[in-house]
């Protein structure tokens, strides 16, 4: 099997857009460059956070689920941020 050809589990895709996400806390960055309207030292930590891609080609749904009943077809990160960046979340785990 080609490398290009490798599955990536959720499990690492999950682990690889905390690392990235975890990263950016660290940064301390906001989307778009603006500080978040409740930004504090101590802030919340979002210990739980769920991101996924609509490519459910490369990344396919558990048996039982169906694309066309996603509420929405992703939720990446810059979009998790976009979300709890102005809630006062400076970091995910």
């Amino acid at each position: 099997m080609h490398r290009s050809e490798q599955r990536v589990s959720r499990r690492s895709l999950l682990r690889t857009a905390v690392l990235a996400v975890s990263g950016w806390a660290a940064a301390g960055r906001s989307h778009g460059g603006e500080k978040a309207e409740s930004d504090s030292s101590e802030g919340a930590i979002d210990a739980h956070v769920h991101v996924w891609t609509s490519d459910t080609r490369r990344y396919p749904l558990a048996p039982g689920y169906a694309k066309d009943r996603m509420a929405i077809a992703s939720f990446t990160p810059e979009e998790l941020f976009a979300h709890a960046r102005p809630c006062g979340v400076r970091a995910w785990c």
